[in-house]
């Protein structure tokens, strides 16, 4: 989105969403990123699909550890190394 490093922006509330008061908003920021790029590239670009085989190299960072859930939530066979 533009103005993201701004101090205040207007933006339409459907674009937004609610981070829970127990919920760290650094972490928070960081949810949309990776889990984001690991669903795009699982989903949309690699068409994974329940019974695959998912290797996720990384799985230790922020990315890798999305890319290992979005893959058990699709029904793959998910080896993480890390």
């Amino acid at each position: 989105s533009l103005n993201s490093y701004a101090e205040k922006v207007v933006v339409d509330e459907k674009d937004l969403f609610v981070v829970p008061p127990e919920c760290d908003l650094v972490a928070a920021g960081g949810l949309p990123i990776a889990f984001g790029t690991s669903h795009v590239g699982l989903v949309h670009r690699a068409g994974l699909l329940s019974g695959q085989v998912l290797l996720v190299l990384g799985a230790a960072g922020g990315v890798g550890l999305s890319a290992v859930q979005i893959g058990k939530v699709c029904g793959a066979t998910v080896i993480a190394v890390a």
